[in-house]
């Protein structure tokens, strides 16, 4: 009956939504993002700043819907994870000099910091624990070995009284990497141009690989954004980061719906669905590669049923069978009837089709439509950056490493993806792969293979030559 009564109201909501504001979406063409400083969300005090590229952070909260903290991009910390300049913290081994906030992650804030003994730069993020439960992005990272993800260097606990209280503290110490896509939209911005659809596609690139080995681990991100993709400016390499949100996704289990910052939020996400996949990540990569070429998100709702208005605005109204997909509950749902609009009136003009057809083919309704990560590697849209002949713009003197294949990415291609992102030497080495001894010490989590395989170990890299 309550859920009944929720569904009636929600489909009253988004209806008044839409005709209230209809005037705004006859000019679909333009696409103005509102400005507007700071908007209550669906929950309360969604901290958010007045600069529409960097909106869209809600509160956030765990599978078990306990509040656990709010993410801004202007650092929102709770008194306890303030530090003062300089303080030595130790783990184990090592000894480090924390200096500055420079930046915040889903459950945490992060530091800039020196390690004295070898004197390199770090990045620290302090996350408070609570002692009932296992840190599950420390879990999730010691599993991680990727050149598009952010390394794991070190971690150690600190302790910090409150009121009588001991409060314990996971201190996460990473690579540090300076920038981000997002502080590179920004200074493009600034300047009255957008991102060069060069690093757009350089950067899309790694993002895909990223997401396909951590997908090929059954490991969900859950907060895929700009502010999430760090980029080192030397070698534009991107490194995925921020673990805060991500889960191993079981079949059957059931995960918080309210999760992923809303620009970059799935539909089925905003349609109550517990049930989702990994496919929700993709559906965030399109959002993120539209943004880099808009120089804007693409979808900029004030709340997640102005979210789902303004998706349903460039998409259409979803059929029946597409809101099954989404979530059973609201398959009878019925929405305003409208017609999807042709991207290429979204974009700016001159913006290539194929940058067009390949974000379109992450913008589905259906999850399972939405095109695989590691598949997207062989889209005509990176061919550019395949091309061994390809000529190097001049803010890019020398491409990052972009083919150096983990055995999961490899393993997880299909036969036509390999045939396209791999050269024909390398192609027919990696036809081993599929052979049943191999795929037995792949299971059996064997990590010495044969060097006649193609492969030196499971956790080595396949490097192509170009």
């Amino acid at each position: 009956m309550l859920f009944l009564l929720y569904k009636i109201l929600f489909i009253k909501y988004i209806r008044i939504i839409y005709f209230t504001y209809s005037f705004v979406w006859l000019f679909p063409i333009l696409h103005f993002p509102p400005l507007f400083s700071l908007v209550k969300d669906d929950d309360n005090n969604a901290c958010q700043e007045n600069e529409q590229t960097n909106n869209g952070i809600d509160n956030k909260r765990d599978d078990d819907n306990n509040y656990t903290s709010i993410e801004v991009n202007n650092v929102c910390i709770e008194e306890d994870q303030q530090i003062g300049e300089n303080e030595i913290s130790k783990s184990s081994n090592k000894t480090y000099k924390l200096g500055n906030i420079i930046g915040n992650g889903s459950f945490g804030v992060v530091y800039e910091a020196t390690c004295i003994e070898t004197s390199e730069k770090v990045a620290i993020k302090k996350v408070l624990q609570d002692p009932q439960y296992k840190n599950r992005e420390l879990m999730i990272m010691k599993n991680l070995n990727h050149l598009n993800i952010i390394y794991l260097k070190d971690y150690y606990y600190t302790e910090a009284i409150k009121k009588n209280e001991k409060n314990v503290f996971l201190n996460v110490v990473m690579e540090y990497i300076p920038q981000t896509v997002h502080k590179y939209m920004k200074y493009y911005l600034r300047n009255n141009q957008f991102l060069p659809i060069f690093l757009v596609k350089l950067y899309s690139y790694q993002l895909c690989r990223a997401l396909g080995y951590l997908h090929s681990k059954l490991i969900c991100h859950r907060d895929l954004k700009p502010q999430n993709l760090l980029i080192d400016p030397k070698t534009h390499t991107l490194k995925l980061c921020d673990f805060g949100s991500a889960k191993s996704l079981i079949s059957g289990q059931r995960s918080v719906s309210y999760i992923c910052s809303r620009f970059y939020r799935a539909p089925e996400l905003m349609l109550g669905s517990t049930n989702y996949t990994t496919h929700i990540d993709l559906w965030s990569l399109g959002c993120i590669i539209a943004e880099m070429v808009l120089g804007y998100p693409i979808f900029s709702g004030q709340s997640s049923v102005d979210q789902l208005v303004r998706i349903i605005q460039i998409l259409g109204t979803p059929t029946e069978d597409q809101m099954k997909v989404m979530n059973p509950n609201y398959a009878d749902v019925k929405f305003p009837n409208v017609k999807p609009k042709d991207l290429k009136k979204v974009f700016p003009k001159g913006t290539p089709i194929d940058a067009i057809n390949f974000v379109s083919q992450f913008l589905k309704y259906e999850p399972l439509k939405r095109l695989n990560a590691l598949e997207a590697l062989a889209d005509p849209f990176f061919d550019e950056i395949r091309d061994p002949n390809v000529k190097l713009p001049k803010y890019v003197e020398k491409l990052p490493e972009l083919f150096n294949f983990s055995v999961e990415e490899i393993k997880e291609m299909s036969d036509l993806c390999r045939k396209k992102v791999l050269p024909k030497k390398n192609y027919e080495n990696c036809q081993e792969l599929n052979s049943p001894e191999l795929n037995n010490k792949h299971l059996n989590g064997s990590k010495e293979i044969n060097m006649e395989d193609g492969i030196s170990n499971v956790n080595s890299c396949f490097t192509i030559e170009r």
